[in-house]
């Protein structure tokens, strides 16, 4: 089984990370960010 560290997330902006506006992985990461208690919830985006 792999393991993802989603601290990684900002380095590696793929599909799977959210790294598309707009769609479901997007928001999803925004969701992770604001529950984890992030400043800004949309900081991994470029």
């Amino acid at each position: 089984m792999n393991i993802i560290d989603m601290r990684c997330r900002p380095a590696y902006l793929h599909d799977f990370f959210g790294a598309t506006p707009g769609n479901a992985a997007f928001e999803a990461a925004r969701w992770l960010n604001r529950r984890v208690g992030s400043r800004e919830d949309s900081h991994f985006t470029r």
